[in-house]
């Protein structure tokens, strides 16, 4: 039974061999730092990033396929490998017209033109010296390419340092509205919200029930209280009625009812009072600042529904007709004054 293709065919001793070449390569792809888009593409494999820079083979590997794939043989193991940021980089290119020559200016014309129309006497945008004296970029304004680099460098390190701090910022916000979103989706965290609310409106209504209870004793005392004296006061009264009544009826000491007078003065009834009941009073906040008021009821307890009262529209004042402004007409040596009717105009 075949395992890998045409292995089967060949010696045991290869076909052990390729099977713990397979096995290292699967074991290598898997420890290997796999990115879709690596910054230095290792050499052996583009979808891995460089880890070490060989010396002699002026390349950049990952460490994987450095140890399992490149530098397996005794030979190549003796290459130097350093860490791929000490790899030497040629900041200063070479010129695209004479390769063998490093550029030393920057044409600026190519930079900033419109590239539909391009200038046809240049070729590139760096260029050497030999280019120069050939004249390729005569009348164009060029910038030596050591300040162009510097120029650049500084302006992509302030670029680094704002992106930087706006990934840092960005990156706060977006796990702390991650964390605010977490805690609208716990449902132990809203059950703790509701939790509170009841709890809050418990207390509440504990209060405003406490506070009710006492405005309910507190009214009772007043109201018991007022029974007992408008009940005494009754039956004074009635004792003194019975005392006019038989005053009328003698008739004999109707001669001395001062006694009588005064005594009906002194005890006299106050005005109307009336003595609304617990059905009488409405409570618009419960037991706030407003506490409960009396609300005006029918006899059958209903509370009557208060018409708007529609204000007569105001009179139109009558428009007098104004008097005619008076005419002075000249003739002759008289003067005579006419006064303009109104259908004369």
């Amino acid at each position: 039974m075949p395992i890998f293709g045409d292995v089967d065919i060949q010696p045991t001793n290869c076909l052990i061999l390729a099977l713990v070449d397979k096995l290292e390569e699967d074991r290598r792809k898997k420890a290997a730092n796999v990115v879709t888009d690596p910054f230095l593409p290792c050499h052996e494999d583009h979808n891995h990033e460089s880890d070490v820079w060989c010396q002699d083979c002026k390349q950049t590997y990952c460490n994987d396929c450095d140890r399992t794939v490149c530098h397996r043989s005794k030979v190549l193991r003796r290459h130097k490998r350093v860490p791929v940021s000490l790899r030497p980089v040629r900041e200063i290119p070479a010129c695209p017209i004479h390769p063998e020559k490093d550029a030393s200016y920057v044409c600026l014309i190519i930079l900033n033109q419109n590239q539909l129309f391009p200038d046809p006497t240049c070729s590139a945008t760096i260029y050497c010296t030999l280019c120069q004296k050939a004249r390729t970029h005569k009348g164009h304004k060029s910038k030596k390419i050591e300040e162009h680099l510097e120029s650049n460098r500084k302006k992509l390190d302030e670029l680094h340092n704002r992106i930087t701090v706006s990934v840092n910022v960005l990156k706060k916000k977006s796990n702390d509205s991650e964390e605010a979103w977490k805690t609208f989706v716990d449902k132990e965290k809203i059950a703790s919200g509701r939790k509170k609310i009841e709890d809050y409106h418990n207390r509440q209504l504990e209060l405003a029930l406490s506070r009710y209870d006492n405005w309910v004793e507190v009214m009772k005392e007043e109201f018991h209280e007022e029974h007992i004296k408008c009940s005494a006061d009754w039956h004074l009264q009635e004792r003194i009625l019975k005392r006019v009544s038989n005053k009328r009826m003698r008739k004999d000491t109707l001669y001395d009812i001062n006694s009588i007078m005064e005594e009906s003065i002194r005890n006299v009834a106050d005005e109307e009072k009336t003595y609304p009941t617990l059905q009488d009073y409405d409570f618009p906040d419960g037991m706030g600042p407003i506490g409960p008021v009396v609300v005006r009821r029918n006899d059958d307890r209903t509370i009557p529904v208060e018409m708007p009262v529609q204000r007569a529209p105001d009179p139109v004042p009558e428009q007098l007709d104004a008097p005619g402004n008076p005419v002075v007409i000249d003739v002759g040596d008289e003067v005579v004054v006419d006064v303009a009717e109104d259908d004369d105009i």
